[in-house]
């Protein structure tokens, strides 16, 4: 048996039979697999031996067709604490008024709805700031958006910042563990900000919703980067873990 740790193991939590089962569990795996080499390093050094860091790979729908030029600002994510879309919040209404042709679309549903749509009202961004919830179609917020950003609090990998590279998106994130810097290289092929930073966050949508050359060349760089995490690639790196239980080495 392998096992495969999907999220943060350090920052998310579970109740405590799932814990129990986990530090019962693991122990007598063959090996663990993590997407990141910070959530590999959360485990003892005995289960570190066996163990390889694969990665989430990045497969876009066959059929999609860009609707960019809209000055839209696109974050996806269940409406829970952890996506951070509170500070994100807080980010744009800090630079909204600078940027009166931009909007921002939240994608996505969760137990945060009416909480999150509180505090975008009292920082009077009803009329810039639209959650209309899950998406009709997988593709429909890569086609729109105009740049994407990532204001987790903590990720096990964050597939949809890589799919956002992929589709040739100019991207902003948190620095968050983990996943972010695993696939951004800042300031070559997005922006990568200190975790939980407003401000920085700020700043950083601000310098890439005023600036076109800017996202074309970082949109142009990432849409190279996300190559390298390709499904075959992926799978093979999966293929040798198996092979490896399989060998019995």
């Amino acid at each position: 048996m392998i096992v495969s740790e999907r999220n943060n193991p350090e920052a998310q939590r579970f109740n405590a039979v799932w814990d129990w089962a986990r530090t019962k569990a693991y122990p007598h795996a063959f090996g663990l697999v993590t997407m990141t080499e910070g959530a590999r390093r959360f485990f003892p050094l005995y289960m570190r031996k066996r163990s390889w860091v694969i990665p989430n790979p990045v497969r876009l729908p066959g059929e999609w067709s860009p609707q960019r030029g809209n000055n839209n600002l696109i974050a996806v994510g269940r409406l829970v604490d952890q996506k951070g879309f509170d500070l994100l919040l807080e980010a744009f209404s800090k630079v909204a008024r600078s940027f009166p042709d931009w909007t921002l679309t939240i994608w996505g549903e969760g137990p945060l709805r009416s909480e999150l749509e509180a505090r975008r009202d009292e920082l009077g961004l009803g009329e810039r700031v639209r959650m209309p919830g899950v998406t009709e179609r997988p593709t429909i917020w890569i086609e729109t958006a105009d740049i994407f950003v990532l204001s987790s609090r903590y990720e096990g990998w964050g597939i949809v910042l890589l799919e956002a590279m992929a589709a040739g998106l100019p991207v902003v994130s948190f620095n968050c563990e983990w996943g972010p810097s695993d696939m951004v290289t800042d300031g070559v092929d997005g922006l990568l900000v200190p975790p939980l930073d407003v401000d920085a966050l700020a700043d950083a949508l601000a310098k890439l919703m005023g600036d076109k050359t800017l996202r074309v060349r970082l949109a142009q760089s990432a849409a190279r980067s996300a190559a390298k995490f390709a499904p075959d690639r992926i799978n093979e790196l999966w293929r040798e873990a198996v092979q490896t239980a399989i060998d019995g080495n």
